[in-house]
């Protein structure tokens, strides 16, 4: 006699490596929505790019979830804006530039643009 399992040991594999992906994608769901992003589509993998939602700005961008938790930032127009607010502060802005002008007699004759305008 046959027995006949309802069973077998390859679809317990596969039940357990579904639900370890399940978790590993709620895991990244997660940490996404903390970081500040809406993911618009399923998880594709943890160094794959994942197309979401950047809620503080509304860009749709790409990061990938390792790159979120090694703590980079995934969308990059916010990037750009916070390199150049880092920029602005380093170099002080008009103010200084007006104060370092006036500090050697000398009186500036239009508004302070930028570093690179002449």
């Amino acid at each position: 006699m046959v027995r006949s399992y309802p069973r077998t040991p390859s679809s317990d594999r596969e039940d357990a490596g579904r639900l370890r992906s399940e978790a590993a994608e709620a895991k990244h769901t997660a940490a996404m929505r903390a970081a500040g992003y809406e993911p618009l589509e399923p998880c594709p993998g943890n160094g794959k790019p994942w197309r979401s939602r950047h809620l503080p700005c509304g860009n749709i961008v790409s990061p990938r979830p390792a790159y979120l938790s090694a703590g980079r930032v995934g969308c990059a127009e916010c990037a750009k804006e916070s390199r150049r607010a880092i920029f602005q502060e380093r170099a002080g802005g008009a103010g200084r530039a007006e104060a370092d002008m006036r500090s050697v007699g000398l009186e500036p004759m239009e508004p302070y643009r930028n570093s690179q305008t002449p």
